[in-house]
Parts: structure tokens; sequence; C-alpha cells
């Protein structure tokens, strides 16, 4: 079976939160040398390993961990529609760059390049990195950006129900805006843009609204003027 299938379909997140995995520890240590060079997710890559030897799987609804929460915590989902501070921006981008080196190391070593959810879920964070405002991350290399193959992959995983049409249309933008984000002042040139952009909208958005608001308050009007003529 697909990760494809087991993380999305039949059992959502099964490769999520390794305080609640358990693996035979030769499983793991079958892969010690890809292991050792993992950033970050231990958690996908003893799930891919354990997909890769075979055998049974066991999935439970039982509570078996407590999360503590706390001034410390930090969430790069909670964060990632939040514009933030510059120090926010720098844990996303830290957090991003990790994500895609694990991910290409579990998709394209451990399941062998094959369609799946961790190749699928790269090509996005590589197109999300492209949209921070960072002048420290300097010129991205070509591997941490999209590229016009990444379009190819994202149609593929869109077939099989990895992605849908709003991420394929992601991938495709950022690799044809590719070499214009990989630099720090392209990214800044384009961020203003968008940033001009989105302005445009919620102003139009909101005039809009406005408009809508004051016709309806004219019609109420207009019934209220009428209302005494018609009872009489």
């Amino acid at each position: 079976m697909s990760t494809v299938d087991i993380t999305l379909k039949i059992r959502v997140g099964a490769d999520f939160n390794n305080s609640s995995v358990a693996v035979r520890r030769h499983i793991v240590e079958s892969h010690a040398q890809l292991l050792k060079r993992l950033p970050a997710s231990i958690d996908n890559f003893v799930f891919v390993s354990s997909l890769k030897a075979g055998g049974l799987m066991y999935f439970t609804d039982e509570r078996l961990t407590f999360h503590r929460v706390h001034g410390g915590n930090w969430s790069y989902y909670a964060h990632i529609a939040r514009s933030g501070s510059n120090e926010t921006h720098l844990k996303r981008a830290r957090a991003l760059i990790q994500t895609i080196k694990a991910f290409g190391l579990n998709g394209s070593r451990l399941l062998n390049g094959n369609i799946n959810i961790y190749l699928c879920s790269e090509r996005l964070n590589k197109g999300a990195l492209l949209l921070l405002p960072l002048p420290e991350l300097g010129t991205l290399p070509p591997e941490l950006r999209p590229s016009l193959s990444d379009v190819k992959l994202a149609l593929r995983c869109y077939k099989v129900g990895a992605e849908d049409l709003v991420d394929v249309v992601f991938v495709t933008g950022s690799a044809l805006l590719s070499p214009l984000l990989a630099s720090p002042r392209g990214r800044l040139v384009v961020g203003k843009l968008l940033e001009s952009v989105v302005e445009a909208l919620t102003t139009k958005r909101a005039l809009r609204r406005e408009s809508k608001i004051k016709t309806v308050e004219l019609r109420h009007s207009g019934r209220l003027r009428s209302w005494p003529i018609l009872c009489s």
C-alpha cells in the first residue's frame, strides 16, 4: 500500500508523532547511514523504514502521550499564515530547510523516488521557502528551489490524490518565479508587489461590502417610509 493511501486515506497522520511510534530496532538500524544525515522528522523516517521492511503494522486510537503547552512552544503550522517577526521567519526557514532535506531522504532514498507524500510535500516546502522575505538566507541554491521538473511531479501527485489543484498552481508559479525569488532582492521586490496586490484586493472587497450595506440600508429605509402609507 502506498504512503499516500496510508497517511491520507486509510490512517490520517499515521507517520506523525514520534512519541507514539514503536518499531523493532533492526528496522531503523538497517538505514543507519541515512539516519545520520537526517536533520529532523525522525517519526517520518521510522514510519518509512517500517514500510520498507514490510510486515505487519498496528494502529490504535488509544491516547498514548500528553502534549505540554507552555510559553516556549512554537509550531510551524500555527505560524504559517502569519507575517510574524523576523525571528518567526527565521524559525520557519530553519524548519522548512530541515523538512525539505528530511523529506528528500524519505521520498527519494527510502522509497526509491516513487510518488509518495514526502516527495509531494517537499515541492510545496520549497515554494514556501521562496516566499520568506529573509535577506539572511542569501541566494537559495538550486536544491532548495522548485524547478520545472517539479511541476510535472506535482501533476503526478495531484493524479494520485496527494495534492489538490491549488497546490499544483502554487508549485507551478513558484517554479516559474524561482530565478527571480532566489535572490534576497528578488524576494523583497516580489514581496512588496504581493503586499500591494493583497492590499488592493482587501480595499476593493471592503468597498464592495460597504456598498452592499448601504444598498440594504436604502432599501430598508424605503420600506419603512412606505409602511404608513400601506397601513392607511
